[in-house]
């Protein structure tokens, strides 16, 4: 069995990643040959994935080998291995990438025999993470309730203070259509006549404009205090009228850096017989109870 550390890790610090080899009589295993591997990969907060999608596209999908090696098991079957924490330095800092270490270790003992373990570590620009979630169908008629969990890149539940915003979003004129291929995509530039064709690229992808995820900012509708406690969730209820909001939680992690997550809403009227929004459809029900 192999364990990484529970607590959090900074990019760029050597990780040690303990394990031990016992046999099934529960014998350690002395002296065996081990073999490891830790392999990067990249990826991001789900509300991240959500909202932003066509931000991080170019990046998704890398993964990189940064750390091999061997070493040995002790007298009491366990041994150790250590890889430094780089990140991927061609994804910029602001787009909040996570990286996942991902640890192989396999142990042959005496007689030839191999047995494998793996686990992984997270580790980011920012130690903390927020998830902000909240019932798909949403109506002016009942409080919204917002859940709120802070955890440790690798799940751990923690404490967090900072403050919950709603804002409504600002519509667009009439309703915009969507494209008919699902993502609009900008023109990668051609070389002029003559000029050695350029590296092929993949083109960038743009927002979509009828998807209000992407609308800016409008008024303030609703502030309240995040105080989260160590069971590292809290829920917060908010009375909306019919309208499309965003919800920003902010707070910090224990390093100071700013830590964020987003969560947009779209409440609408029961009793109307218009929808009253200025967005394509709406396809949800509400839940059978």
């Amino acid at each position: 069995d192999i364990e990484v550390p529970k607590e959090s890790v900074r990019l760029g610090d050597t990780v040690t990643v303990t394990g031990k080899a016992i046999a099934y009589t529960g014998a350690p295993i002395q002296g065996a040959r081990v073999r490891y591997r830790v392999v990067r990969q990249v990826r991001w907060p789900d509300w991240f994935m959500f909202c932003y999608a066509w931000r991080i596209a170019p990046f998704l999908g890398s993964s990189q080998e940064i750390a091999n090696g061997w070493t040995e098991t002790k007298d009491d079957g366990s041994f150790e291995c250590q890889f430094v924490a780089r990140p991927d330095r061609s994804i910029p800092e602001s787009e909040d990438p996570i990286f996942t270490y991902s640890i192989t270790v396999d142990v042959t003992d005496g007689t030839g025999e191999t047995r494998s373990d793996d686990s992984n570590v997270s580790v980011g620009y920012k130690s903390m993470q927020i998830e902000l979630s909240a019932d798909d169908w949403q109506t002016q008629e009942r409080d919204v309730q917002l859940r709120i969990r802070s955890s440790t890149l690798n799940g751990e539940p923690t404490p967090s203070k900072g403050s919950v915003r709603i804002y409504s979003l600002r519509e667009p004129d009439k309703v915009l259509r969507p494209d008919i291929l699902g993502q609009r995509f900008s023109r990668t530039p051609r070389a002029p006549r003559g000029q050695a064709a350029r590296r092929i690229t993949p083109p960038a992808i743009e927002p979509d404009p009828s998807d209000f995820k992407n609308w800016a900012l409008g008024e303030q509708a609703a502030t309240m205090d995040l105080d989260i406690a160590e069971s590292g969730t809290q829920q917060v209820a908010v009375r909306l009228k019919r309208g499309l909001y965003r919800c920003i939680v902010e707070s910090q992690d224990r390093f100071g850096k700013p830590v964020k997550s987003e969560l947009n809403l779209r409440i609408l009227d029961e009793n109307s017989k218009t929808l009253g929004l200025r967005i394509p459809f709406v396809f949800a029900t509400p839940n059978a109870h």
